[in-house]
């Protein structure tokens, strides 16, 4: 009778071990997976006009690829799994569907899409802004004579209305390349800019004036 009572107290705790294991493993799998919905959403920000857009502007030499990249792989890591019931749980130990397993440092998807989201519209901007602080110099303009005619109207539009075409084609790509032609981007540390500057000290216009055109050159 001993022997039988203890029995039943060991599988009592064996039970509830389990019911807490499932629980604990399917709050995890929610964390780490995409349900209906988000991915619904992650399929939309992967064909969405800004991100087409990002990817036919980064063959351009004046953009540096590698935060789009980040974003995509980003999106490209978030997994999805709807599937999972607690009730497979008692049957294995891990998601019969996508195999998930404790502890393997997948990441929380919760909140990834808006932040990628977020991400996209920022580099977008940030791309747009760059792109016509370029266009509009005077000595890049000046090599719009040599485009043709069709080509020169796709600038002329973009820095007018300073902004994008709703959708960017190689056309308008390959108007851009042909206007930048011949000029190489130069990058500048933002840290070693401000050092110059305020190593300057107090000085009045005109010197400062030079001490920028300086840099530049």
């Amino acid at each position: 009778m001993e022997g039988e009572a203890l029995g039943n107290d060991v599988n009592s705790i064996l039970a509830k071990v389990k019911d807490k294991y499932i629980d604990f493993y399917y709050e995890e799998h929610k964390k780490r997976r995409l349900g209906v919905s988000d991915a619904n959403k992650k399929g939309e920000i992967q064909s969405s006009p800004k991100l087409m857009n990002l990817k036919k502007l980064k063959g351009l030499s004046i953009f540096s690829s590698a935060k789009l990249e980040v974003i995509e792989t980003e999106l490209a890591g978030l997994k999805t799994c709807f599937d999972l019931t607690s009730e497979m749980l008692k049957t294995t130990h891990i998601c019969p569907k996508c195999n998930y397993i404790l502890g393997s440092n997948e990441p929380i998807v919760k909140g990834k899409l808006d932040e990628d989201e977020e991400k996209i519209d920022n580099l977008y901007e940030e791309w747009s802004t760059s792109l016509w602080n370029t266009l509009s110099d005077p000595i890049v303009m000046e090599q719009k004579k040599y485009l043709k005619e069709d080509q020169q109207k796709q600038v002329d539009r973009f820095i007018t209305e300073k902004k994008l075409p709703e959708k960017v084609d190689q056309f308008f790509v390959v108007a851009i390349e042909a206007l930048l032609e011949g000029f190489e981007p130069v990058e500048i540390s933002v840290n070693k800019l401000v050092n110059t500057l305020e190593a300057m000290g107090p000085v009045d216009t005109t010197t400062f004036r030079k001490k920028i055109e300086s840099i530049l050159s």
